[in-house]
């Protein structure tokens, strides 16, 4: 007989898999949409209505909760969401300092009535930091 000891570990583990699946597939959305040259040259070129349309566009196409491009000083210059927690993420959770360090990052965030996965790419050109894109679901 199966114990309910074995099927918490059974459903734990299914959980983890679920969560493990979630974060590569986010991780993957971020890396395409910040290699998209034409989401790099609005940035490089600080067209802030260029990068609005392609946020939205990304938006749509994949119903992310939330999309942030920051500038290489790390200050937001244009962001899509879908959900109030997800501009609470934007905020209040100190996503400046992690978009200004020219690092690549997914973390768990705790937000108002849940949690916030976010995935954070720098945005390069020729090898130039020229931004940060944060991905978040």
């Amino acid at each position: 007989a199966v114990t309910g000891a074995e099927r918490l570990e059974d459903e734990i583990l299914l959980v983890d898999n679920h969560f493990e699946q979630f974060e590569e597939n986010l991780e993957r959305t971020a890396n395409d949409i910040s290699n998209d040259p034409i989401l790099l040259a609005a940035v490089r070129d600080s067209n802030l209505m260029g990068v609005k349309s392609i946020l939205h566009s990304f938006n749509i196409a994949l119903g992310l909760q939330h999309l942030e491009v920051f500038d290489e000083n790390g200050v937001s210059f244009s962001h899509e969401h879908q959900s109030e927690g997800a501009m609470e993420m934007r905020s209040e959770h100190g996503m400046a300092p992690i978009a200004a360090a020219n690092i690549e990052i997914t973390k768990l965030t705790q937000i108002l009535g849940g949690w916030f996965l976010v995935s954070v790419r720098p945005l390069k050109q020729d090898g130039e930091l020229i931004g940060s894109l944060a991905v978040g679901s």
